[in-house]
């Protein structure tokens, strides 16, 4: 597997998982713990896997939502406030680091290897 598939792998676990916790909590709270704990685990798991699949373009949708929301006056409040880059920073750095790691990686290697 190429680091390229490990980027691509690393993305799909931080959008996929929580998803998938996201969506049981949703189940049990919905359902109740017989139901929601005991069955919701199967309808989350495939909601999970497929959101790990496509996460280019969940990550480019919240973008989008973001840059509309900013528009609005809540939103023009929220960006201006410190919780806004501390959020932002956060998501870079949990989204972006293990992928930029990755081909950080990379690069060193080939350059081991020459």
């Amino acid at each position: 597997m190429s680091d390229e598939d490990n980027s691509y792998s690393v993305g799909g676990c931080v959008v996929g998982i929580p998803v998938f916790l996201g969506c049981w909590i949703y189940a049990i709270q919905t359902y109740g713990w017989f139901l929601g704990g005991g069955l919701g685990w199967i309808p989350s798991f495939f909601i999970g896997l497929l959101a790990g699949l496509l996460w280019p373009f969940i990550a480019l949708g919240l973008i989008g939502v973001l840059l509309w929301w900013k528009g609005t006056p809540e939103g023009t409040e929220f960006f201006k406030s410190d919780t806004a880059t501390t959020i932002s920073v956060v998501f870079l750095v949990v989204v972006f680091g293990p992928m930029a790691f990755l081909h950080l990686r990379k690069r060193w290697l080939n350059r081991k290897s020459q």
